[in-house]
């Protein structure tokens, strides 16, 4: 962070059917086939001079980008991702309290 804003870097994965992926500008062969794209990214958000969040640009390194397909057999189902959603809100829910992850949740309790 800075006066003019936030900057970041990352590898950025993406699971999906080529028909998706397409549709973000991958040059894919098959619509119906599942791939696993990554690239490296860059995202700038820069501020206005009160400090306030003023854009944001995304840049993805197209020498980086790496395409492969998936098993479909080994590829997550949007179920099985609901499922470990769930599980995981549980399991945070038992160390922190009821729905800490709302809004209008109550304190967290301190830690031991």
């Amino acid at each position: 962070m800075n006066d003019w804003g936030i900057a970041d870097e990352l590898t950025f994965h993406q699971i999906a059917r080529g028909a998706e992926l397409k549709a973000a500008g991958y040059d894919l062969p098959e619509d119906d086939t599942i791939y696993h794209a990554s690239s490296r990214q860059a995202f700038i958000w820069p501020n206005d001079e009160r400090g306030l969040l003023k854009g944001e640009h995304l840049y993805e390194g197209k020498t980086s980008i790496e395409i492969e397909e998936v098993d479909p057999a080994a590829a997550i189902t949007a179920e099985r991702i609901h499922a470990v959603h769930r599980e995981l809100l549980a399991e945070l829910e038992a160390e922190r309290g009821p729905k800490y992850w709302t809004l209008d949740r109550q304190p967290v309790p301190e830690r031991a």
